[in-house]
């Protein structure tokens, strides 16, 4: 959520729900806690929205089993 409001959007949210209200991207540096799926969901917007960048990418970990292929 926290990402979300650096880009500007509206969030409210309870124990069991999300709400967001869209609004125009406010260009931010995303933290991905090493985390690649929070990267990789920002790294979309950041190729249509200029000037959002992802912090620290190459803290991410490595590729593991738990990717696509790996299931095919």
């Amino acid at each position: 959520m926290n990402e979300l409001r650096r880009l500007g959007q509206g969030i409210e949210h309870g124990e069991d729900w999300l709400t967001i209200t869209p609004a125009p991207v406010t260009p931010a540096v995303i933290e991905c806690y090493a985390d690649h799926r929070i990267a990789m969901s920002f790294a979309v917007l950041g190729c249509a929205v200029p000037g959002v960048t992802i912090k620290d990418p190459g803290k991410l970990p490595p590729p593991s089993s738990h990717t696509l292929s790996a299931h095919l």
